[in-house]
C-alpha cells in the first residue's frame, strides 16, 4: 500500500545508519512509506555530497539503503577517486556515506583524472562525462565491490589508458582485478591482453601474465617492459628497466641487463699468440669476431625538471665487457688470455634560460673507447659515425648583439684508442703507436656579433667577432707525425693530398688502403705525445668580419642586394711561437625579379624568378697557416676571385584556403669563374626538382661537369602516401668520391675548387621501404644496397654491388596509442662483405599514456 502520489519536483530524506543526506528529484516521485521505499521516474536524480546518478528512473530503499536506477543511466563517484559509470540497469548499495557495491547491467565503469569534483560531479550527459577530463581505466563487468580505498572485480575486461572508452581496440580480460583510485594503481590477476579488430581473425590474445601491477598514471614507480633481443653483433641479450620517481620534478631508469656475445662461427679472425706472435695473418685462427660485446651491463638515465627555465638528462652506461682484448688499429688482432674489463658511456643534456637573454645550454657526450659505438650499434649507418660531438654555450644575446662563449670538444671514433691518453692495452705484434688520433676541440671560443644596423636609408652594417683556441684536450700536439705538416700530408712526389683521406694518411698504418693514395711507411713522431713540428699545434685566432650591404627595389620590379666586407685574422702558434696574419676584401651582389600568371580562376600560380649572384675577392693580404676548420678555409689558396651563379627558378601552387602550397618547383643553375687560381672556367651545372602530388611527393638534385663531362652527383627520392599508415620510400645517391664544387666550397665563395680531372671513383647507395597497415598491424621493409668502386693496385677499379642491410617489422598499435608491440628482423654484412647467416631481431614492448609496466 502506498501512502500517496507526490506531484513533487524533488524528495530530501536521511538514510540511516548515519544520517546522511541524500535528495532525489524527478518529475514524479512516488513515496511508499511502509516498504521505505521511493520511486523516481522521468529525469531522475539521486544525489549526496559525494555521488550523482541520473537516470529515467530511480528506485531507493532505504531499509536496504539500496538504490536501483534503469534507463540511460549516468552515474558519477567522488569517493577518495573519481569513479563514472554508464549503462542500462546500476544497482548500488551503500555503507553508511559510502556506495560498496557496485552492480551492473549492460554497462561499465571508467575512473576518471584531470576534473574538479565540482565539474565532475555536475555531468550528468553520457558522451559528455566520458569525453570529459581523462579516461584512467576502463572497466565492464557486473559487480564491484568497495575494499577500503580499492575496488575489486571479477571477470573483467579493463582498458588501462585514455581509450576510446566506448569501442577500445584492445583490452585486458582478468579473473580479478583490484583499481585504487587515490594510489593510481590496478592489480590484475590471471591477465589475457586481446586486440580487438584484428582483420579476418577478430578478437586475438597477445599476452598472458599471471599478475601484473598497472600504474594508472604517467609517472609511477615500477618495472617497464623488459627488452629481449637477439644480434649477430651481440648474441641474445636481455635488459629490464626499473623506473622511479624522484619527487614530481626528477625521475631515473635503471637498466640492468646481460648481453651473450655473438655466436661462432662467423669468419676467420687473427688472435694473438702471447709467447710467440704470428709471422703471418691467419695462423691462429678464430671463430670470434672482433666487435661485439659480452657481460653485464647497467644503464642510467636521470631526468630532472626542478622549475620551467631548466630540464636536463644525464645519462650513463658500465660494461664488464668479457671478449678479448683487441688493437686499436687493427681489431682482427687479438689477446684471447685478456679480456676487455670496463667500459661504458656518459652523456649530459641541460637547457638553461636565466632570463634577460641569458641561456647555457650543453650537450655533451664520450665513450671510454673509440671501438664502443661499434660492439654495441647494429645499424650500418649509425655505427659508421667517425666521431662524437659536445659542446657547450653560455651565451647573452640582446637588442643588437650576441655574446657567446662555447666549448666543442670531439671524441674520435675511428680507432680504439681508449678515452684516456696512454691507457690503450699494448698487444704482443701490435705496430699501434702509444697515444690515438687527438682531434682539435675549441678550447674555447668567444663570439661577439652585432645585428643588422641602419646606417642610413637601405644601408646597414653588421659584424662577427671571435677569439678561438683550437687545440688538443690534453697535450699539446695534434700527434699525426712530423711529415704532416699541420694536417697538409704530401706524397712521395710531393703533391699535397686532399683532407678526404686525413683519417687514412695519419693513422691507418696497416697494409694498402685503397681508398686514399698515400705513402706506406709509417710517419716519424706518429702518436707519441710529443710535439715535433709539422705536427698541429695548440693555436689562438682572431677573426673579425665587419660587413656593410644594402637592398632595394628597381622600378618595384627588380630586387637587388649587395655587400661589402672584410675578414681579418691573427693566427699564434702556442707551441712554436708562430705567428700569421692574413685578411681580405668581399664584395657580392644579387639581382632577381619575379614573373608569374594565375589561371584556373585563381588556384593555380606559375612564377618564374630568374636569379643571379657574384662574390668577388679583389685583393688578399699576407699569409695563412696550415688550415684547422673552417674559417682557416675562408680563402684556402690566398688569391683573388670573381665567381658568379644564374639560376632560374620556377614554382606551381595550387590555392587551398588563404595559403598557396607548392606542386612543382625545378630550378637550374650554372656556375662560372672569371677570374681565379686556375683562369677563367665554367663550373658545375646543377639542377634541383621538386614536387607533391596526392599521395605522391619526390625530389632530385643533379650536378654535372661540363668540362669533362662527367656526373659528379645525381640523388632522387620519392614517397607514396596515402595518409592512413601506407607508403612507400626509394632514394638512390650517385656522387663522386672527390665530392663536387658545392661540397668543396668555402664559407666566403659561392663554390670550391673543381674535381680532380683523374677522380673517377664513386659511391652509389640505394634505399627502399615500404609500410602498410591494416587496422592495428603495420608491416615495413627497409633495404640498403650499395655499390662502390675500389681502386686497385694495378688495373680498373673494381665496382662491388653488395646489400648492406635489409630491416623487416611488424608493429601491433592500437588506436588509442597506449601501446605498442615492435617486431624486426634485420640482415647485415659480415667484415668481409658476406652475408650473415643469422639475423638480427629483436622484440620491444612501449607502454605510454599510462606510466609504467610491471610491479610496485
Amino acid at each position: 500500500m502506498t501512502s500517496g502520489l507526490l506531484l513533487v519536483a524533488g524528495l530530501v530524506f536521511l538514510a540511516e545508519p548515519e544520517s546522511v543526506e541524500v535528495r532525489l528529484s524527478a518529475e514524479q516521485i512516488i513515496n511508499d512509506g511502509l516498504a521505505h521505499r521511493t520511486t523516481a521516474e522521468g529525469n531522475a536524480a539521486l544525489n549526496t555530497d559525494s555521488m550523482a546518478v541520473n537516470a529515467d528512473r530511480l528506485v531507493y530503499d532505504r531499509e536496504l539503503n539500496v538504490a536501483t536506477a534503469s534507463g540511460h543511466v549516468v552515474g558519477r563517484l567522488a569517493q577518495g577517486g573519481q569513479l563514472a559509470f554508464v549503462g542500462d540497469v546500476v544497482t548500488l548499495r551503500f555503507d553508511g556515506d559510502q556506495v560498496s557495491e557496485v552492480f551492473l547491467y549492460d554497462g561499465m565503469a571508467v575512473t576518471k583524472s584531470d576534473l574538479t569534483r565540482q565539474v565532475f560531479l555536475g555531468l550528468s550527459d553520457r558522451d559528455k562525462l566520458l569525453a570529459a577530463g581523462k579516461n584512467v581505466v576502463r572497466l565492464q563487468g557486473n559487480h564491484l565491490v568497495r575494499h577500503d580505498t580499492s575496488w575489486a572485480a571479477e571477470d573483467v575486461d579493463l582498458t588501462p589508458c585514455d581509450c576510446d572508452v566506448a569501442r577500445p581496440s584492445w583490452e585486458i580480460h582478468a579473473s580479478r582485478v583490484y583499481v585504487n583510485p587515490e594510489a593510481h594503481r590496478a592489480s590484475v590477476l590471471s591477465a589475457i591482453v586481446y586486440i580487438d579488430e584484428v582483420p579476418v581473425i577478430g578478437r586475438l590474445p597477445i599476452l598472458w601474465l599471471p599478475w601484473i601491477s598497472l600504474p594508472l598514471s604517467d609517472r609511477q614507480t615500477g618495472l617497464l617492459a623488459p627488452v629481449p633481443n637477439f644480434s649477430t653483433l651481440n648474441g641474445w641479450s636481455f635488459e629490464q628497466p626499473v623506473y622511479v620517481t624522484l619527487g614530481r620534478s626528477a625521475d631515473i631508469t635503471l637498466t640492468p641487463g646481460y648481453f651473450g656475445g655473438s655466436l661462432p662461427p662467423f669468419s676467420t679472425f687473427q688472435l694473438i699468440n702471447p709467447t710467440s706472435p704470428p709471422s703471418a695473418p691467419g695462423q691462429f685462427p678464430s671463430p670470434i669476431a672482433p666487435t661485439g660485446i659480452q657481460g653485464p651491463r647497467l644503464a642510467t638515465e636521470f631526468r630532472y625538471t626542478p622549475t620551467e627555465r631548466i630540464n636536463g638528462r644525464v645519462t650513463l652506461g658500465l660494461l664488464y665487457d668479457l671478449r678479448p682484448q683487441r688493437d686499436p688499429l687493427n681489431p682482427a688482432l687479438m689477446n684471447p688470455t685478456a679480456i676487455r674489463g670496463f667500459r661504458g658511456e656518459a652523456g649530459w643534456q641541460h637547457l638553461q634560460e636565466f632570463g634577460h637573454g641569458l641561456n647555457f645550454r650543453a650537450d655533451m657526450g664520450a665513450h671510454s673507447d673509440g671501438y664502443y659505438q661499434r660492439d654495441i650499434t647494429t645499424d650500418v649507418i649509425a655505427r659508421d659515425a667517425s666521431y662524437i660531438r659536445s659542446s657547450a654555450s653560455l651565451s647573452h644575446r640582446a637588442q643588437d648583439t650576441f655574446t657567446g662563449l662555447d666549448v666543442v670538444l670531439r671524441q674520435d671514433l675511428n680507432y680504439g684508442f681508449s678515452l684516456f691518453p696512454g691507457q690503450t692495452p699494448v698487444l704482443p705484434g701490435s705496430t699501434a703507436p702509444l697515444f690515438g688520433p687527438s682531434p682539435l676541440q675549441r678550447l674555447p671560443a668567444l663570439t661577439f656579433a652585432v645585428f643588422p644596423k641602419r646606417i642610413a636609408g637601405p644601408l646597414y652594417f653588421d659584424l662577427a667577432a671571435d677569439f678561438t683556441r683550437l687545440a688538443p684536450l690534453l697535450g699539446r700536439t695534434g700527434d699525426e707525425g712530423v711529415l704532416s705538416n699541420e694536417g697538409r700530408v704530401f706524397d712521395e712526389a710531393g703533391k699535397e693530398l686532399t683532407v678526404d683521406c686525413l683519417r687514412q694518411r695519419m693513422y691507418y698504418l696497416g697494409g694498402y688502403d685503397p681508398t686514399c693514395s698515400r705513402p706506406n711507411t709509417l710517419r716519424e713522431g706518429l702518436g707519441d705525445g710529443v710535439w715535433q713540428r709539422g705536427e698541429r699545434e695548440p693555436r689562438d685566432r682572431i677573426s673579425l668580419f665587419p660587413r656593410i650591404h644594402i637592398a632595394g627595389t628597381l622600378a618595384d620590379a627588380v630586387s637587388l642586394s649587395a655587400f661589402a666586407a672584410w675578414r681579418q685574422g691573427l693566427w699564434a702558434g702556442e707551441t712554436s711561437g708562430d705567428v700569421n696574419t692574413a685578411a681580405h676584401a668581399l664584395l657580392g651582389a644579387q639581382a632577381s625579379t619575379e614573373l608569374r600568371a594565375d589561371f584556373g580562376q585563381g588556384q593555380f600560380r606559375h612564377s618564374v624568378q630568374p636569379l643571379v649572384e657574384l662574390r668577388a675577392v679583389p685583393v688578399a693580404i699576407g699569409t695563412t697557416p696550415a688550415p684547422y676548420d673552417e674559417i682557416d678555409l675562408a680563402l684556402p689558396d690566398r688569391a683573388a676571385h670573381l665567381q658568379g651563379i644564374a639560376e632560374l627558378r620556377q614554382t606551381l601552387r595550387h590555392r587551398e584556403g588563404n595559403t598557396m602550397r607548392e606542386l612543382l618547383r625545378l630550378d637550374v643553375g650554372q656556375g662560372f669563374e672569371l677570374l681565379g687560381p686556375l683562369g677563367p672556367r665554367i663550373a658545375e651545372t646543377y639542377g634541383r626538382a621538386s614536387g607533391s602530388i596526392g599521395w605522391f611527393s619526390g625530389s632530385t638534385t643533379i650536378r654535372f661537369e661540363p668540362t669533362t663531362l662527367r656526373l659528379t652527383r645525381f640523388s632522387a627520392r620519392g614517397r607514396l602516401d596515402d595518409g592512413r599508415g601506407d607508403g612507400l620510400d626509394i632514394s638512390y645517391e650517385n656522387m663522386l668520391d672527390d665530392g663536387t664544387d658545392a661540397s668543396r666550397r668555402p664559407i666566403d665563395l659561392l663554390f670550391g675548387a673543381p674535381v680532380v680531372a683523374q677522380a673517377t671513383t664513386r659511391a652509389q647507395q640505394l634505399n627502399g621501404g615500404i609500410n602498410a597497415r591494416v587496422g592495428p598491424l603495420g608491416v615495413r621493409y627497409g633495404l640498403t644496397l650499395s655499390l662502390r668502386d675500389y681502386p686497385m693496385m694495378t688495373g680498373p677499379a673494381e665496382r662491388v654491388l653488395a646489400l648492406t642491410q635489409g630491416t623487416l617489422g611488424v608493429t601491433l598499435h592500437p588506436a588509442c596509442d597506449c601501446f605498442l608491440i615492435d617486431a624486426h628482423v634485420g640482415q647485415n654484412l659480415d667484415g668481409n662483405g658476406n652475408l650473415l647467416l643469422l639475423a638480427n631481431f629483436g622484440f620491444t614492448l612501449t607502454i605510454q599514456k599510462f606510466g609504467s609496466f610491471g610491479t610496485h
